[in-house]
């Protein structure tokens, strides 16, 4: 579900299809039968303007490349690089 609303409000905001497609990882074709036209950018920019309340949550984020560690708060990511083939073996 907040995929296809980062995707609705995100396309009302910059107009651009292909901007979107890159950024959500899809098609500009699908972008724009799917989700063109669906909100205004008004309604958008007050999606993207929620936040939590001032000390409901930190809202602190780090990221290091060089330990692949993602801090969010007070929850802690650890990511595991993995190439495709290892995800999704081609058959024999």
């Amino acid at each position: 579900m907040l995929r296809h609303s980062f995707i609705s409000y995100r396309i009302a905001i910059v107009q651009s299809a292909d901007q979107v497609a890159l950024e959500a990882g899809n098609s500009p074709s699908i972008i724009f039968k799917h989700y063109r036209e669906l909100t205004t950018p008004e309604v958008a920019e007050k999606w993207f303007s929620i936040l939590p309340k001032e000390g409901q949550w930190e809202n602190i984020f780090s990221y290091s490349v060089t330990k692949r560690l993602v801090l969010l708060g007070s929850f802690r990511i650890d990511f595991l690089i993995c190439q495709l083939e290892d995800i999704n073996p081609k058959g024999p």
